[in-house]
């Protein structure tokens, strides 16, 4: 029992990684996306 609980709160933690990571992933090329279209901005800014 204690094995499944330990394996169970294991993948609990890999998909919390996965998805933060795909969060990141897609905040990253969002920021990239919209400095492209506003690279003025970011110059001044």
């Amino acid at each position: 029992m204690l094995g499944l609980a330990q394996r169970l709160r294991h993948d609990g933690a890999l998909d919390l990684g996965l998805l933060a990571h795909l969060v990141f992933r897609k905040t990253v090329s969002n920021t990239i996306r919209r400095s492209e279209a506003s690279q003025d901005v970011i110059l001044v800014a």
